[in-house]
């Protein structure tokens, strides 16, 4: 894996969720690389190991299994010494006092999952421009 190409870790207990996602990045940014933890342990192994890759952007499902959204914010945040890492919730929840307090436990943001493909691209359009660098120039 080239070390110079954005990457994006989806934290994620959904298949369905995850080849959507897989889907909008892939098709908005195809130079990003993206890797998939299937909950808040897996997330924590991963950003662990200082021989991997150090992601670009965190997305940040908030209801899994072993380890949710929540006690991974907290656990980041107070118990692991890490780089800076922007987190971002992508949670079925629009409702503002849950995206207050997820921002409080330290995401930089909290999105809610659109109804339809098309609003996800449109969503994650944005986010991309954001978070990560332009993608470079492609030559056909």
């Amino acid at each position: 894996m080239s070390s110079n190409k954005p990457l994006i870790l989806i934290t994620e207990d959904d298949p369905d969720d995850i080849v959507l996602l897989r889907n909008a990045i892939g098709r908005l940014r195809p130079d990003v690389v993206i890797e998939v933890a299937r909950d808040g342990l897996e997330l924590i192994d991963r950003l662990s190991d200082r021989n991997q890759a150090w992601p670009d952007l965190v997305l940040l499902d908030l209801n899994m299994p072993r380890m949710d959204g929540r006690e991974l914010l907290v656990h980041v945040r107070t118990q692991m010494k890490l780089p800076p890492i922007d987190i971002v919730v992508y949670s079925t929840s629009s409702e503002s006092e849950e995206k207050l307090a997820v921002k409080e436990l330290g995401a930089a943001e909290t999105l809610t999952k659109p109804s339809s493909f098309s609003e996800m691209l449109v969503q994650f359009d944005e986010l991309l421009r954001r978070y990560l660098q332009p993608a470079a120039s492609f030559e056909p």
